[in-house]
């Protein structure tokens, strides 16, 4: 426990949703952090170069006084929160990817599923359509069905309906809050959030009775798209706040999907504006699953033998980090660190000394597109034109070179050849 209070001793001083990775790889610890000196912060090779850690946060470095933290921890304690901490085993593990993941998190409930089974979040509209909540209700029961744990806000609207279906099927749910679990925000929906905490959990890196603000919630979406391996959106307009949780999702390398909807449809103009921009089309939960599936696949073909998770942010400052058994569910074929394109890009590393190898791992169709970049045709219209292939199957490739960190995607669907890994090809 006396852990705890130096992360959370830590997270007043840094403040939310800042970046604190690079004071813990350099200290090594929470604790260390707490202990040093001032010359110790100032003399620091990284003082300075994050406003996380400057001149202007010395005074709080400074204080060393944990009566805050053990009033937190005793509001914890009275509720029934748990705190986690990135030194905890059930810590959500994607989140330590983030260069501003939490440095505590207020749980009420089991959060270990996120850890074990494909995690979706379903996002949407507070004042949906009715074809929107039909949607939503048709692709998460079944996404909910093949075992995939359900992710969003709590809010009312799509949110609500994401997690009631899942409760509905008997499936796990997690509601990342953008207050503290024990404020009175929305109290309309205390009753869902109640039977959350039953079956799933709530989750927030806000403290216990801390009540929401202007910028709380803009700060909890990076939380729903960060412990998700990918991001369902059901119904947006142009300037609906989901659009921010996409945003992070775009940063954190999360594949987004999306529920079309008319195109006359002010409601569906930020959902429409996202597939022009790239994002993948959704008519039913199959291609959410088909997607994953071909994740699997591709990962486990040069993975085959691995069983265990390697935290790779937690190494960077734990001397002897603890390795945490993945298990999946018996009718889901995803594993649960599908979580960006890191792995994909060590997998390409792996086969480096046999490039042959892992060209023949390529789908023809990734083949034929990748040559395709290579030679030029950068755009997405250039290049299904270039290929002669459906536009989904395109991609489908595009997906897959991207997955191996053989491509990379910028503004417009502009693609270009990843240098650092094309030459394991050539």
């Amino acid at each position: 426990m006396e852990q705890k209070l130096y992360w959370l001793w830590m997270q007043r001083v840094f403040g939310y949703s800042a970046w604190i990775a690079d004071p813990l790889r350099y200290f090594g610890s929470a604790k260390a952090i707490f202990e040093a000196t001032e010359n110790d912060y100032r003399t620091s090779e990284i003082f300075g170069k994050t406003r996380s850690f400057s001149k202007s946060r010395l005074l709080l470095l400074t204080d060393k006084d944990l009566s805050f933290a053990n009033t937190i921890l005793d509001q914890c304690q009275k509720y029934g929160i748990e705190i986690l901490t990135p030194e905890d085993e059930m810590y959500p593990k994607k989140l330590l990817r983030l260069p501003d993941f939490p440095a505590v998190l207020y749980v009420k409930g089991d959060l270990s599923s996120l850890n074990e089974r494909l995690c979706i979040a379903v996002i949407g509209s507070r004042t949906p359509t009715d074809y929107a909540k039909k949607a939503a209700a048709n692709i998460t029961g079944a996404l909910a069905g093949q075992g995939a744990v359900i992710v969003s806000g709590g809010a009312l609207g799509i949110d609500s309906v994401a997690h009631k279906t899942a409760l509905q099927h008997h499936q796990k749910t997690v509601l990342v809050m953008g207050c503290g679990i024990q404020s009175h925000y929305l109290l309309q929906n205390e009753p869902l959030r109640q039977a959350i905490a039953n079956s799933g959990a709530l989750v927030s890196e806000y403290p216990p009775v801390l009540q929401p603000s202007a910028g709380s919630f803009p700060q909890r979406n990076r939380i729903i798209s960060g412990i998700s391996d990918g991001i369902l959106i059901v119904e947006a307009g142009e300037r609906s706040g989901t659009l921010n949780t996409a945003m992070h999702a775009q940063k954190q390398s999360r594949p987004i999907f999306v529920v079309p909807g008319a195109i006359s449809s002010e409601a569906f103009a930020g959902s429409n504006r996202l597939v022009r921009e790239g994002a993948k089309p959704v008519f039913s939960a199959e291609d959410i699953l088909s997607y994953f599936d071909m994740v699997y696949e591709l990962r486990s073909a040069s993975n085959e033998a691995q069983d265990e998770l390697s935290l790779s942010a937690k190494e960077e400052f734990q001397p002897k980090p603890s390795k945490i058994k993945t298990k999946l569910p018996s009718k889901q074929p995803v594993p649960s660190k599908v979580d960006g394109i890191d792995e994909a890009k060590e997998t390409a590393k792996v086969h480096k000394e046999n490039p042959e190898a892992l060209k023949s791992k390529l789908l023809k169709n990734a083949a034929t597109v990748y040559q395709c970049i290579i030679d030029g045709k950068n755009q997405m219209d250039e290049i299904v034109l270039s290929v002669a292939l459906p536009t989904a199957k395109v991609l489908s490739a595009l997906t897959e070179l991207e997955l191996f960190g053989l491509i990379c995607k910028g503004e417009g669907n502009y693609y270009t050849v990843n240098e650092t890994e094309s030459s394991v090809f050539i």
